[in-house]
C-alpha cells in the first residue's frame, strides 16, 4: 500500500489521458503521514578551538571523530596521549582515518566529562550508539503551505532528570517547551522555500545527575505555494464518482489532480489525471469507478509537475444517497 500510494503521490510521468483503477480487496486506506519519521540521534557535534568537554552517560561506548593527534583524558585521569594509539586492554584506541582525522574508540565509558586537546580548532563528533539517551525529533506538516505554521518536536528518552532543548530553523534559534514529556515549538511566520533542515540541540543530565548532550536535525518541504485546492464538490454519476475541484493557480504549469477513493478504512479506486493550467482561477473534473454505494472518503490531491511539490490536498466525505456535496 504504501509503495502504491507513494506512486500515486510523486510519479510525475505525463499521461494523454486520465487513468483510473482499483485497489486489491481489504487493502488498508493509508493517509499521508503528518510528518517524516522521528529521527534518532545518539551522538552531539562540538566545536574544539584548543579543547572541549565531551560528557558521557557511563556504562557504553563512546565514539569520538577528532582531528589527528587529539589528546584524551578520561573522567578517571586516564590519557590517550596523541602518539599513541591504545588498546583493548586499556579500553581506548585510536584509529587513524589519514593524515588530518583520527576515530577515538571507547569501549565503556565512565560517567563525566572526557577532555579533548587539540592542535588547532576542530569539529568534534562524538556519538554513544549503545547509551539508552536518545533525541527524537520530527516537524509538522511534512508539506507545509505558504502561511501554514510549522510545529518543532523533540522527545529524549532515557532517564533523564532534566534537559532544554533549542532548535535552529531558518538561521533563528528556537527554544523548545517542554510538556508531558515533548518538548516542542510553533512557528508561525516561516518564510524558507523548499526543502529545510531543521538542527537540534539537547543538554541536560540524567537522573543521577550526569551530563548529557544530544544533536539530531528534521525535515520538512516549504511549498512555493503554486497553486491552491478550494471547493471541492462530489457527486454519484454513472456508477463513478465525479470530483470536481476549484484552483486558484500562481505559477502556471503541469499539474496532476489525484482522487482515492475509500470506505471504512479500506481503498477502493483511484483516479489520475494531468492538467496543464493556467495563472488565476481554474476548475478540475476527474471520473473515479466506483462500485461501492455506501459512505465514501475522497483524499483530494493536486501536485505540481513543473514546479514539484504538494500543491494541495483535502479530504471529503460522499454520503449514501447524497448527490454532491461542498
Amino acid at each position: 500500500m504504501k509503495r502504491l500510494l507513494f506512486a500515486l503521490l510523486f510519479t510525475s510521468s505525463l499521461f494523454a489521458q486520465d487513468l483510473t483503477g482499483v485497489f486489491a480487496p481489504g487493502e488498508t486506506y493509508e493517509a499521508p503521514a503528518e510528518h517524516a519519521p522521528a529521527n534518532v540521534s545518539r551522538m552531539f557535534v562540538r566545536t574544539a578551538k584548543t579543547s572541549v568537554d565531551l560528557p558521557a552517560t557511563g556504562g557504553s561506548g563512546m565514539l569520538i571523530t577528532t582531528t589527528a593527534g587529539a589528546r584524551l583524558t578520561t573522567p578517571t585521569g586516564d590519557v590517550l596521549r596523541p602518539r599513541e594509539n591504545g588498546s583493548l586492554d586499556r579500553g581506548v584506541r585510536r584509529f587513524h582515518v589519514d593524515a588530518k582525522s583520527d576515530v577515538i574508540h571507547i569501549e565503556r565509558t565512565e560517567p563525566g566529562n572526557y577532555r579533548l586537546d587539540v592542535d588547532a580548532p576542530a569539529l568534534v563528533v562524538a556519538a554513544e550508539p549503545d547509551s539508552p539517551i536518545a533525541l527524537e525529533t520530527w516537524i509538522t506538516p511534512l508539506s507545509r503551505q505558504p502561511g501554514e505554521p510549522v510545529t518543532l518536536f523533540a522527545k529524549l528518552t532515557g532517564e533523564i532528570g532534566n534537559a532544554r532543548v533549542t532548535a535552529r530553523a531558518g538561521g533563528n534559534a528556537i527554544e523548545l517547551t517542554e510538556k508531558d514529556g515533548i518538548y516542542s515549538a510553533t512557528l508561525p511566520d516561516f518564510t524558507g522555500i523548499g526543502l529545510q533542515q531543521v538542527r537540534f540541540e539537547a543538554d541536560g543530565e540524567t537522573r543521577d545527575g550526569v551530563r548529557f548532550a544530544r544533536n539530531g536535525t528534521s525535515e520538512f518541504v516549504a511549498e512555493r505555494g503554486a497553486a491552491r485546492l478550494g471547493a471541492i464538490h462530489a457527486s454519484r454519476v454513472n456508477g463513478a464518482v465525479r470530483v470536481k475541484a476549484s484552483t486558484d493557480v500562481v505559477i502556471p504549469g503541469a499539474y496532476r489532480f489525484d482522487v482515492i477513493v475509500a470506505s471504512n478504512g479500506t481503498a477502493l479506486a483511484w483516479g489520475e489525471g494531468v492538467r496543464q493550467l493556467e495563472r488565476g482561477a481554474n476548475e478540475l473534473v476527474l471520473d473515479v469507478p466506483v462500485a461501492n454505494a455506501g459512505e465514501l472518503l475522497l483524499d483530494v490531491r493536486l501536485l505540481g509537475l513543473d514546479t514539484i511539490g504538494v500543491a494541495g490536498r483535502a479530504t471529503v466525505e460522499l454520503h449514501p444517497r447524497t448527490e454532491t456535496i461542498e
